[in-house]
């Protein structure tokens, strides 16, 4: 097992609960109950959440409802009210929490008091962004909150491959940004985020 594979395990072992580990072992055993059954049986809660801080984005990908102007649904920033509702409803069992859907997640102003409420809850917070709003504040904002896991989507090693999905992306903002992240990461000499 490599380093960050090893180190992501133990991250997400430190959110365990007797009450999430109770909950992981009665999804399983529905799991096999439903295979011998042929029957569908849930003995459990979700484990993970997904959340979508926000639904604009920046970008004007072919390919997602939000970027192509597709997304039938209103647009809006997520309250933290209803944010903090939402996790505390679910913590209890879900452990695993993926910060983001169809918007960019950097864009909501919100988003490390987000990420640190979910920490709060020793949940594992993960979150995938286009990268373009990878600035020093944002860098540090999301060292500080602890954020666990972050994908940067780079589709193109040229700016001419990576606009023809990424439409309206800048290559080099989204470089500079996760080269900034790193040093910064460096810099205080965190682990946040993988």
């Amino acid at each position: 097992m490599n380093k960050t594979i090893f180190r992501e395990f133990q991250m997400l072992l430190s959110c365990f609960t007797f009450a999430r580990f109770h909950n992981l072992i009665r999804l399983e055993l529905s799991r096999w109950w439903s295979k011998l059954s042929s029957k569908p049986v849930v003995w459990g809660f979700p484990y993970s959440i997904s959340v979508e801080p926000t639904s604009y984005c920046n970008l004007h990908c072919k390919e997602c409802p939000s970027g192509s102007g597709e997304l039938t649904r209103p647009r809006g920033m997520m309250p933290m009210d209803l944010y903090r509702k939402t996790i505390d409803e679910a913590s209890r069992y879900a452990f695993y929490l993926t910060l983001y859907f169809q918007g960019e997640p950097l864009l909501h102003p919100e988003i490390g008091a987000m990420i640190r409420y979910a920490k709060s809850k020793k949940m594992f917070v993960f979150i995938s962004t286009n990268g373009h709003f990878l600035t020093p504040k944002i860098a540090t904002t999301l060292i500080e909150s602890k954020l666990d896991k972050i994908i940067v989507s780079l589709d193109g090693a040229t700016q001419d491959e990576y606009e023809q999905y990424r439409v309206g992306g800048d290559l080099n903002t989204v470089i500079e940004g996760m080269k900034g992240l790193a040093q910064e990461r460096r810099k205080m000499n965190s682990l946040h985020p993988r």
